[in-house]
C-alpha cells in the first residue's frame, strides 16, 4: 500500500443524489485489494439479485476504491437487513451491499483478508498529524498478520552448522562460527583497535578501584573456567591464517545484589579494512519462541516459576579453528604487558551467537529427545533465549 500524500474533503452522494454526506479522505495511488479475492459462481449471491445492489455484479473481484472508517460507515446505513446462508445483505445509501463468509473458497484463498469498518484513523485532537504515520497505524491494526519471512540465508547456516557441529565425550559441542564465504580474509588489522580500547580501561580502572577488581576477577574466572586461553608467542608467529582481536570494555549494571560488572565483546568494531567481524558472519534465522506467546502461556500456570540458562552461550565451544578470529588483549593493569588470549567459546556480542546458542539447543533436543520427552516440550513452547518460565 502507498504512502498517504494527499487530503481533501468531498461528499458521498446516495443513488438518487438526494442527500450527500460530507467527508475527510487520504489519497494514494492505490489501496492493494480486490474483493472478493478470487471469482465466486454466480449462484453464491443469485438470491439477492432483487435487490438494488450497490455493486451489480458482487461476484467478480474488484480493486477497492475507497475505505470508510467506522463513523462514516454508520452513518450509510438504511433500515433493512437481509440474512441468507453465511451472507447478510444490508442496505446503505448507496444500495445494498453484501458481507459474509464464502465458505466453500479455497483455502489458499483465503490468504487476504481486511476488516474495514472498525478503525478511526484519526482524533478530533490531532487533526494535521502526518498522513503516512495514519494510514500506518490503520494497517497495523486492521491487516491479518504476514507470515514470518525467512532468513534468505537459512539454508547455508544450517548446512554451515550441520557440516561443522561435533560433540564432546562429556556433553559438549564444537560449532562453527557461520562464516560468509571468502569473507574472513577480507578483515585488516585491529590489534591497534584492541590495545586502545585496553588502555582506556586501564585509564578507568585507576579512577575506579572497584572497576578493576571486577574486571580483573571475571577476566580470570573466564580462564578458569577454559573459556579462553592464552596464545604463545610461538603460536602468534606461526599462525597464518585470518584473525581478529575484539575490544572490550566493561559497563556497570544495577542488580539486586548491588552493581555487577558487564563485559562487552564488540565484534561490531571495524578492522583497518572497514569490515568488523560481524560483518563476516551469518547472523542466521530467528529461532527462539515468540516472547508474547510464552509468557501468556506461563500466565496459565497457578504456581509459577523462571529461571535461566547459566552462561548459555559460553557453554557451546567453536571450532580451534576459529579461535583466532575471536583474539583479545587482557592486563590487569598498565604496568603489565598485555597478553594475546583466544576466547573458546560462542561470544556474546559477535552477530551469530543467538542463532548458534539456539541451534544448539535444538540439536540437543534432536539428540536426546526420545530420552527427555518432557524437556523437548519446555524448550519448544518454555524457553524464550535462556529464560526458562514454567509452572504446575
Amino acid at each position: 500500500m502507498d504512502s498517504a500524500k494527499v487530503r481533501a474533503c468531498l461528499y458521498l452522494h446516495d443513488i438518487a443524489r438526494e442527500r450527500r454526506l460530507p467527508i475527510e479522505v487520504y489519497g494514494l495511488q492505490r489501496i492493494g485489494i480486490r474483493t472478493p479475492s478470487q471469482p465466486l459462481p454466480p449462484a453464491t449471491t443469485q438470491r439477492f439479485q432483487e435487490l438494488e445492489l450497490a455493486d451489480p455484479e458482487p461476484h467478480k473481484p474488484r480493486p477497492v476504491d475507497a475505505i470508510l472508517g467506522a463513523d462514516v460507515y454508520n452513518k450509510i446505513l438504511l433500515p433493512g437487513l437481509i440474512r441468507h446462508g453465511g451472507i447478510i445483505a444490508q442496505c446503505t445509501i448507496f444500495g445494498w451491499i453484501l458481507t459474509g463468509r464464502i465458505t466453500h473458497m479455497a483455502p489458499t484463498s483465503m490468504s487476504q483478508a481486511a476488516q474495514c469498518t472498525t478503525t478511526m484513523l484519526e482524533s478530533a485532537k490531532a487533526p494535521y498529524q502526518d498522513l503516512t504515520e495514519l494510514v500506518q497505524r490503520f494497517w497495523e491494526l486492521e491487516s491479518v498478520p504476514q507470515a514470518h519471512r525467512e532468513c534468505p540465508f537459512a539454508s547455508e547456516c544450517e548446512r554451515l552448522f550441520v557440516d561443522g557441529c561435533q560433540r564432546q565425550a562429556n556433553g559438549r559441542y564444537i560449532v562453527p562460527l557461520p562464516i560468509k564465504q571468502g569473507e574472513a580474509a577480507t578483515l585488516g588489522q585491529s590489534l591497534h583497535h584492541a590495545q586502545a580500547a585496553l588502555n582506556s580501561t586501564h585509564r578507568r580502572m585507576q579512577r575506579d578501584s572497584a572497576l578493576a577488581r571486577a574486571y580483573d576477577h571475571f577476566m580470570t574466572e573466564y580462564v578458569g573456567l577454559g573459556h579462553m586461553r592464552e596464545i604463545s608467542s610461538q603460536e602468534l608467529q606461526s599462525h597464518t591464517g585470518p584473525v581478529c582481536y575484539i575490544p572490550h570494555h566493561g559497563i556497570w549494571q544495577r542488580s539486586d545484589g548491588g552493581n555487577k560488572l558487564r563485559v562487552v565483546f564488540n565484534a561490531s568494531k571495524p578492522t583497518s579494512s572497514g569490515v568488523s567481524l560481524n560483518d563476516t558472519l551469518y547472523a542466521g534465522p530467528k529461532l527462539q519462541n515468540d516472547l508474547a506467546v510464552v509468557v501468556t502461556r506461563w500466565r496459565l500456570h497457578r504456581i509459577a516459576f523462571c529461571a535461566d540458562i547459566k552462561m548459555m552461550f559460553r557453554q557451546i565451544r567453536i571450532q580451534p579453528a576459529h579461535e583466532h578470529l575471536q583474539r583479545i588483549l587482557w592486563s590487569p593493569s598498565p604496568d603489565v604487558p598485555a597478553r594475546h588470549y583466544a576466547l573458546l567459546t560462542v561470544t556474546y556480542g559477535t552477530a551469530s551467537a543467538p542463532y548458534l546458542a539456539l541451534r544448539t539447543l535444538k540439536q540437543l533436543c534432536l539428540d536426546e529427545g526420545e530420552k527427555f520427552p518432557e524437556a523437548v516440550h519446555a524448550v519448544k513452547h518454555e524457553l524464550y533465549v535462556d529464560d526458562f518460565l514454567s509452572g504446575g
